[in-house]
């Protein structure tokens, strides 16, 4: 853009003319064809041929004339002269405008073509760069799912080891309570037997100290009755002899009477 700026505030000197920036062509139309118009009055470029033409009859027509008209004459040709010239330098002018009015526009294309690709490579830089944004996000979300996943997994597998060691602990709590209560029962049981052995033991030692006591009592009454009885045989021996014995004095007596 700057060398479009020096270009349009160049001064171009070509043949010893000596032109106009662009810039004062392009920002002072009016005036510029208002000094055409004064400098080379009734001017039209696709004319020039005609006016060659028109100079070379004009400068037979001179050489005929008198040599009083010699002095005019060549005031003539060299107003025609100049203004041929000028023509020819305006021509050139308009033709070193145009050139450069071209210029510039190519370079305005050039330099918007290349504010175009510049754009356009840019806006392909940042969709390359949204896409792999868009792709490093998509990795990244990917990564962070497939963290979770293998976080909720490890979870997961922890709450059922968790799980697992629980239900072992509790079955093997309730096997030693299982096993204490069969050893509790098995105690009690062993105990009630135990007793039970002993109840018998006693029972029955009981049972033999009342057969004994029975029996000892038994043979204390069977002795008791022998005595009795053998009491009583004494008695009735003693009766019987005293019964003999009153006999007898009962006897003398009556026999004493």
């Amino acid at each position: 853009m700057e060398i479009v700026i020096q270009l349009k505030n160049l001064v171009m000197c070509k043949k010893g003319v000596r032109y106009l920036p662009f810039r004062f062509f392009k920002d002072t139309p009016t005036e510029t064809q208002e000094t055409q118009e004064r400098t080379t009055p009734n001017f039209i470029p696709s004319n020039i041929a005609s006016n060659d033409s028109r100079n070379n009859n004009l400068n037979n027509n001179n050489s005929n004339q008198s040599l009083e008209s010699d002095t005019l004459v060549l005031e003539i040709l060299r107003r025609d002269k100049e203004q041929t010239e000028r023509e020819k330098a305006n021509k050139a002018l308009r033709k070193e405008v145009l050139d450069f009015e071209r210029e510039i526009r190519e370079s305005e294309r050039s330099e918007r073509l290349v504010r175009e690709r510049q754009e356009r490579e840019r806006l392909e830089a940042f969709e390359r760069e949204r896409i792999i944004r868009e792709q490093q996000e998509w990795e990244r979300t990917q990564y962070l799912l497939r963290i979770e996943r293998e976080h909720q997994e490890r979870v997961r597998l922890e709450t059922l080891e968790r799980e697992r060691i629980e239900r072992e602990r509790i079955e093997r709590e309730r096997e030693e309570r299982e096993r204490i209560e069969r050893e509790r029962v098995a105690r009690e049981q062993q105990e009630r037997e135990r007793a039970q052995t002993l109840l018998r033991e006693r029972v029955r030692s009981e049972a033999l100290e009342r057969e004994r006591s029975q029996r000892v009592a038994r043979e204390q009454q069977q002795l008791y009755l022998e005595e009795a009885r053998e009491y009583h045989r004494y008695l009735n021996s003693l009766n019987e002899r005293l019964d003999v014995l009153l006999q007898q004095r009962a006897n003398r007596r009556n026999s004493e009477r």
